[in-house]
């Protein structure tokens, strides 16, 4: 993809963040476009906020292993890789019988380093 592609990817995802504010998926979005335009402050910001979200989502419903995966991964696109295995560590206890989640937790060292292209460090 070229910077007008990342243009138009995050354009989108400001639309639908403007249109539905609780839409974790599309911060993350907004978040990656503006990493491949160099605007890392607003990555940052719109990974937080799909951070906030994502857990705001787990405290209503503790047995969905999918918003800790969530969590997971944008702590890590944060560059908070510790933050992000001690979760997955204590997450492994809550949901061992979550086969999503053992597979996400199988694959999460590979995925990590993929994940880095899309990385901001936190301040």
């Amino acid at each position: 993809m070229n910077a007008k592609d990342y243009n138009k990817a995050q354009t989108l995802a400001a639309e639908a963040t403007r249109l539905s504010p609780d839409f974790a998926e599309a911060w993350v979005e907004y978040g990656m476009a503006s990493v491949r335009l160099g605007q890392v402050d607003q990555a940052r910001r719109a990974y937080e906020r799909a951070l906030s979200l994502h857990q705001a989502r787990y405290r209503q419903d503790p047995s969905d292993a999918n918003q800790v995966c969530q969590q997971i991964f944008v702590l890590t696109l944060l560059d908070r890789s510790s933050e992000a295995e001690a979760l997955m560590e204590k997450a492994r206890a809550a949901h061992a019988t979550d086969s999503n989640f053992a597979a996400f937790a199988g694959h999460y060292s590979e995925a990590k380093k993929e994940w880095s292209n899309w990385q901001v460090a936190t301040k």
